[in-house]
């Protein structure tokens, strides 16, 4: 897949007959993955490339200045839109000028000129350009010179679970609420979170079980405990390997006096005897199912016996 940051490195006539899709698809949900899908199926037809528009932030971040974490960071948005087949993804940067783009302006400098597509997907809700002003019935208005259609355009409807819109709302609820269930059958995938490996104080090496800390680039996670998962490594020697896993979300009260003020930790404990050094490399944690509550352990070794248990319940 090809990935261009910004506009600037798109040489004209670079893409070769490009159907263009926008959003933010926080989640890549089944509902996103539907419109993708259409993008990908008419590229095809046409003998060109399917382009995904994103944004390296939250759009509500700069419109309502709201601090806002991601389903999926940018980065695992990435990794999902290549596992789908996406030939090119463009990512804007989302700065005030952006923002306050007219959504006509919008669709003729970006879509249009820049990218050189006459032909857009966009799912039912899909908003652009100042004030959301932008829809299907923009582009669907907006003429060439020589007085004929612009755009060429293709509209996807929602997508329903159980009689509930697929949405990146209810995701996000879901997994705040422990949900993951409810959370993949809307994602039409296992819920996952992806993050760097990071240096943590070795801790879970001390009480033999050593983890793999991740630093989640913004990323939800699911509420404090223990969960029986699987790491993927996405970057690396082991790049594309898949390990079973058990893997901690919670504050570590056992170690700390006051936990209730400390960050919420994700620490990837990868079972067998695998302590290779992977600092740096991206991870993907798919959650299975939880294993239980997060727990004050009167010890550490009391802490390693939970751990052992946990660990045994994940293999039978």
């Amino acid at each position: 897949m090809i990935e261009f940051l910004g506009l600037d490195n798109i040489r004209p006539g670079q893409l070769h007959n490009p159907v263009v899709t926008l959003g933010t698809f926080d989640g890549v949900h089944i509902g996103h993955r539907k419109v993708i899908q259409e993008t990908i199926a008419w590229a095809r037809a046409v003998g060109g490339q399917s382009v995904v528009i994103t944004f390296d932030r939250h759009p509500r971040s700069v419109i309502r200045h709201e601090p806002t974490q991601f389903i999926t960071s940018l980065e695992h948005r990435l990794e999902l839109f290549r596992t789908l087949g996406v030939d090119c993804t463009v990512v804007l940067r989302f700065h005030t000028s952006v923002a306050e783009m007219p959504a006509e302006r919008f669709a003729t400098d970006v879509i249009y000129k820049a990218i050189g597509a006459r032909r857009v997907v966009l799912g039912f809700d899909c908003r652009f350009g100042r004030g959301g002003a932008g829809n299907m019935e923009t582009l669907r208005n907006m003429k060439a010179e020589d007085g004929s259609a612009l755009f060429e355009t293709r509209e996807v409807a929602p997508v329903f679970v159980n009689g509930e819109r697929a949405s990146s709302t209810e995701i996000r609820k879901a997994v705040e609420a422990g949900d993951i269930n409810k959370a993949a059958r809307r994602l039409g995938r296992p819920y996952s979170i992806m993050g760097s490996v990071v240096h943590g104080d070795s801790r879970g090496h001390e009480i033999g079980y050593p983890t793999a800390n991740l630093n989640l680039h913004h990323e939800i996670s699911p509420p404090n405990g223990v969960y029986y998962t699987r790491a993927v490594f996405r970057t690396g020697a082991y790049a594309g390997r898949e390990f079973e896993s058990a893997t901690y979300v919670g504050t570590r009260p056992t170690f700390l006096m006051l936990p209730d003020e400390a960050p919420v930790r994700v620490e990837v404990h990868i079972l067998g005897d695998f302590n290779n050094n992977v600092y740096g490399e991206r991870m993907e944690v798919v959650f299975i199912r939880r294993l239980r509550g997060e727990k004050k352990f009167d010890s550490p070794r009391a802490l390693a016996e939970a751990i052992r248990d946990d660990i045994a319940r994940i293999k039978k």
